[in-house]
C-alpha cells in the first residue's frame, strides 16, 4: 500500500506495473476487487463434510427441504455414514438436493425418541416423534420451537395425513 495516496498496487515499481520480464503485467486497482468464495456463492460452509444424506421423512416449507431421522457423514464420522434418529436437517434455499451436515436444527435432541414424520403446515413444520409432537416455526429464515405436545406422537409414518384444512393423525 502506498502511504501517500492509500491505494493498493500489485508488485512492481509502485505504478501497478511489473518490472523487467513482468513490465506489461499488472493492473492498478483504485479499490480492490470483490472476491466471491465458493462458500459465499453456494451457501455451503467451508467446514461442511457432506452435502447428501439418507433420510426417513421430509417436508418442504418456505422453499427449503427439511428431513429427519438421517444417516450422513459428519465431523463425528467423516468416512462412514452415521445414524442420527432425532436430527432435523435443512437444505439450502431452493436447492432441495443439497443437505449440508452443518445445516441442522436442534429440537429436543437426545430424548430417546426418533423422528417418525415431518409435515409442512403453513409457516410451521410439524415434527412427530414416537411419543411427542413438536410445532416448529420456520418463517423469516429462522427456526424455533413453538410448542411441544407430549403424548401426541406416532409410531408409524402412515398414522398422520395432511389435507387442505390441517392434519389428522391417530396415535
Amino acid at each position: 500500500i502506498d502511504q501517500s495516496d492509500g491505494h493498493a498496487y500489485l508488485k512492481g515499481d509502485g505504478t501497478g506495473k511489473g518490472t523487467g520480464a513482468f513490465a506489461d503485467i499488472g493492473v492498478y486497482h483504485e479499490s480492490p476487487p470483490v472476491i466471491f468464495t465458493h462458500a459465499v456463492k453456494s451457501g455451503i460452509r467451508p467446514e461442511t463434510i457432506s452435502t447428501e444424506c439418507k433420510y426417513a421423512t421430509g417436508a418442504i416449507v418456505n422453499r427449503k427441504l427439511y428431513v429427519g431421522n438421517i444417516q450422513q457423514k459428519t465431523v463425528d464420522s467423516p468416512n462412514a455414514l452415521k445414524k442420527y434418529p432425532d436430527r432435523l436437517l435443512k437444505s439450502i434455499p431452493n436447492r432441495f438436493d443439497v443437505l449440508p451436515d452443518t445445516e441442522f436444527v436442534d429440537v429436543a435432541i437426545q430424548d430417546g425418541e426418533s423422528i417418525i414424520r415431518l409435515i409442512g403446515l403453513g409457516n410451521r413444520l410439524i415434527q412427530f416423534k414416537e411419543r411427542t409432537m413438536y410445532s416448529i416455526a420456520v418463517a423469516g429464515g429462522e427456526e424455533y420451537l413453538e410448542a411441544k405436545f407430549p403424548h401426541m406422537g406416532i409410531l408409524h409414518p402412515e398414522a398422520v395425513v395432511s389435507f387442505q384444512q390441517g392434519l389428522f393423525w391417530v396415535n
